[in-house]
């Protein structure tokens, strides 16, 4: 696992520049949520856009269901995905769930269309 950033969920242009040319193209998801003094805020997480590949799916998914516990699946593909906040996503179960609802697109953004011949 690569070096995660610590707390910084607000990352400027030339920060993301960097991150991707360590990492390749990055996927951004932005979280809003209110913070201490009830003011909300903007959080911005970067993902690894070639990441997770088969293999590492393949694997959680059997951990996941191995351990029966399927919010696993979704807490290892963040955790291996993300490039900033992992310490905030661990600490704010908030932060946490509103990124769960987004690893598909964690996972790829190719769509598919069923077309009827």
């Amino acid at each position: 696992m690569t070096e995660v950033i610590k707390t910084n969920v607000k990352p400027t242009a030339e920060e993301i520049a960097a991150w991707e040319a360590q990492y390749g193209k990055l996927r951004q998801i932005e979280v809003n949520r209110e913070n201490e003094q009830g003011v909300i805020e903007t959080l911005i997480f970067c993902f690894k856009k070639n990441y997770p590949n088969k293999k590492m799916l393949v694997g959680t998914a059997q951990k996941a269901l191995l351990d029966k516990d399927l919010m696993k699946y979704n807490e290892i593909i963040i955790k291996n995905s993300v490039v900033n906040g992992l310490d905030v996503i661990e600490s704010d179960f908030e932060v946490f769930m509103s990124l769960t609802s987004h690893v598909d697109k964690i996972i790829s953004e190719a769509v598919a269309t069923l077309v009827k011949q």
